[in-house]
């Protein structure tokens, strides 16, 4: 070889260290390890938290933990986007978007599973569980995220069609990191995951119902905390933003 193309000493001793320094990289962040809570895990190696489901399949312990996380961060989002109408309402709504949420995974746990067994996922009836309870946690912990913002336009503002469209897509921006988890449940079983891809779908459309069954949300009713009647949910966020063009016509004809 000629001596001029030959590398330098300094640059093979460069290289060796690098390659003495590169196994020894963290994979996943230092905090992370298979000890940390589940919403750490969640939180910061979604991955992790979905393989821990494939390897133990008989442990639901966690499910418990991430049902309350969850439940606790949509009440405190509540809380934030409920303040639009005032301190009554914000304790209303503070009360109203977990059992939203609940309801829906309730409603949502039978076809989680059965979509599971027939798109031939391998998911016990205990991984589904803590699939499901992952995927509110995971809801929750964006929509705590993004509270501040929900909270600072509630109270700024009085338009009630753009906080509607405000939260709507504050919590689609939340399903969506939430449905991130079926990249990594495919990956951990080397299988697609449709199925669970349409229960995700379903699992939206009946929130979004549910939601509409249990409006109001950003204010008080004339009796008790709910509306009634039969409603569904297009039709009553078209006329919520209808309404909200009619009422800012009037107002500039008064003008």
């Amino acid at each position: 070889m000629d001596p001029e193309n030959m590398p330098a000493k300094s640059e093979i001793n460069s290289l060796e260290e690098t390659d003495e320094i590169a196994p020894s990289l963290p994979l996943l962040p230092e905090s992370v390890d298979s000890e940390s809570n589940a919403l750490v895990k969640l939180l910061k190696s979604p991955q992790m938290f979905i393989t821990e489901i494939k390897h133990t399949p008989d442990e639901l312990k966690e499910w418990l933990t991430l049902l309350i996380a969850g439940a606790a961060f949509h009440a405190i989002y509540g809380f934030a986007a409920g303040m639009f109408g005032g301190w009554g309402t914000a304790l209303m709504a503070m009360c109203k978007a977990p059992l939203i949420a609940l309801c829906s995974l309730a409603l949502c746990m039978p076809s989680l599973y059965i979509f599971a067994c027939v798109s031939s996922v391998p998911l016990t009836l205990k991984q589904a569980l803590r699939f499901a309870g992952g995927v509110m946690a995971m809801t929750g912990l964006i929509l705590i995220a993004m509270a501040p913002v929900g909270w600072l336009f509630s109270v700024s503002t009085s338009s009630v069609g753009f906080i509607a469209f405000l939260n709507v897509a504050i919590w689609g921006i939340a399903m969506i990191f939430a449905i991130s988890l079926l990249k990594h449940l495919s990956f951990s079983l080397r299988r697609s995951v449709t199925g669970v891809f349409f229960w995700i779908i379903i699992y939206i459309v009946v929130t979004l119902q549910m939601s509409t069954c249990m409006r109001p949300l950003l204010s008080m009713p004339e009796h008790g905390w709910f509306a009634g009647g039969k409603k569904f949910f297009l039709i009553h966020f078209s006329e919520t933003m209808q309404n909200e063009i009619t009422d800012r016509g009037s107002v500039n004809s008064t003008d």
